[in-house]
C-alpha cells in the first residue's frame, strides 16, 4: 500500500506506475493522478509535448520500429533483426519495409518500396507477373482479356528458366530465348 500525495488515498501498489529510479520502485502519484498529469500538461502546450514526442521517437527509433513489427506482424525484435535488411527483388538498400503474405500473414523478407507496391498492384498473383514480364519484354499474347493465363506452355522452358536464371524473369525470359537459339528473342 502506498499513499498518493495529490489525491491523499493509499493504494495498492499496482495502481502505480513502475519507476526504477525511486526508492521504492514506484512512481510518486497514482496511475490516475499521472493521467490527470499528462493530460494537464498537454492541453496547456500541446506544441511542447508533440515536439518532446518527435524528439523521443527520433532518439529510439529501433525500439519503435520493434514495436511496430510486432504489433503488425507479430514477429520478435530477434526474428526482425535476423531479416537480411536488403530488397529481395531489386537489391537496393534504401526504404525498405516488411513483406508478408496477405493469405498466410507470414513475413516473407523485406522489399523496397516501389517493388512491395509492385506485388500490391499485381495482387501477389504469378501469372499477372509473368505476363507483365513478357508484355515488357514485347512477347505478350493478344488473349489479353482471357479468364486464365499460362505465360509458358512449355514446362521444359520454364522449368529451365528458373534453373539456369533463378527468379530474374525478365533478364531469365529474354535471355533464355538467346539461349534456345531464337532470332529475335524480343518478338
Amino acid at each position: 500500500m502506498k499513499l498518493c500525495p495529490i489525491c491523499q488515498e493509499t493504494k495498492p501498489a499496482s495502481n502505480f506506475y513502475a519507476d526504477r529510479r525511486r526508492i521504492m520502485g514506484l512512481h510518486t502519484y497514482c496511475k490516475a493522478c499521472c493521467t490527470v498529469r499528462a493530460k494537464a500538461t498537454y492541453a496547456n502546450n500541446p506544441q511542447r509535448s508533440k515536439d518532446a514526442h518527435k524528439l523521443w521517437v527520433s532518439k529510439n527509433r529501433d525500439r519503435v520500429r520493434a514495436h511496430k513489427v510486432k504489433a503488425a506482424y507479430g514477429i520478435s525484435a530477434e526474428d526482425f533483426a535476423a531479416i537480411p535488411k536488403v530488397c529481395v527483388i531489386c537489391g537496393t538498400e534504401a526504404g525498405l519495409c516488411v513483406d508478408h503474405s496477405h493469405q498466410s500473414q507470414r513475413v516473407r523478407g523485406m522489399l523496397c518500396g516501389p517493388c512491395n507496391k509492385g506485388l500490391g498492384f499485381f495482387r501477389d498473383n504469378p501469372s499477372l507477373l509473368y505476363r507483365a514480364a513478357d508484355y515488357v519484354l514485347g512477347v505478350a499474347k493478344p488473349d489479353i482479356f482471357a479468364a486464365t493465363y499460362e505465360p509458358r506452355q512449355n514446362d521444359i522452358r520454364r522449368s529451365l528458366r528458373h534453373r539456369v536464371f533463378g527468379s530474374d524473369l525478365i533478364r531469365g525470359g529474354y535471355s533464355l530465348r538467346l539461349l534456345l537459339g531464337e532470332t529475335n528473342p524480343l518478338t
